[in-house]
């Protein structure tokens, strides 16, 4: 019961953060679509800013050191109810 009730919290949480980012970058790829088989982003970024939020899939805005947006695209943020990211609530 607990694990839904904090799902249900996390994507209106994450979409108020200042940015997010992976632990590991090498092993995340940013997408075109919210889909695992969809052509990827390939475009050098430093932070990820949260746009929206669609079941396992968010809609970034990818941004460089000072904090000028680059590009978008669409990451896995959790799988399997494990978070797949990282979050800044001021940085």
């Amino acid at each position: 019961m607990w694990i839904a009730i904090l799902e249900n919290y996390w994507p209106e949480f994450l979409l108020g953060v200042h940015s997010i980012e992976f632990p590991e970058p090498s092993k995340h790829k940013i997408y075109v679509k919210p889909l695992d088989h969809a052509g990827t982003i390939a475009t050098s970024y430093s932070f990820m800013r949260p746009v929206k939020i669609q079941n396992d899939w968010m809609y970034v805005e990818l941004m460089d050191d000072n904090f000028n947006k680059k590009g978008n695209g669409w990451i896995r943020w959790t799988k399997n109810s494990k978070m797949l990211i990282t979050y800044n609530l001021l940085s």
